[in-house]
């Protein structure tokens, strides 16, 4: 589902649009805690400090590339999973705590 994180935690719900129209999606970190929006409604949530994060971390399909899962800041990753891919008007915002 849109918004989840790959192999880690996945979304709640599928808030994608139907194809050939286009998604907006917004990733809010503030401080160890994290949420993912897709369409302006919530998907996926967490926090990095919780034992639940680290058990998820853990058992996560992509070990090998969990490292990212120990900051807050740094590398933004974006998939997709089958045919092409268009992304548009992508931003980042830094705010001041």
């Amino acid at each position: 589902k849109p918004g989840a994180l790959w192999g880690v935690i996945h979304a709640t719900k599928d808030n994608s649009r139907p194809v050939g129209q286009w998604n907006s999606a917004r990733l809010v970190v503030r401080g160890k805690r994290v949420e993912h929006w897709v369409n302006q409604e919530m998907v996926c949530g967490y926090d990095m400090d919780s034992q639940t994060w680290r058990d998820l971390v853990s058992q996560a399909s992509n070990r090998r590339a969990v490292n990212f899962a120990n900051h807050s800041s740094g590398w933004i990753a974006l998939q997709g999973n089958t045919g092409v891919v268009d992304y548009r008007n992508i931003r980042l915002r830094t705010f001041a705590n």
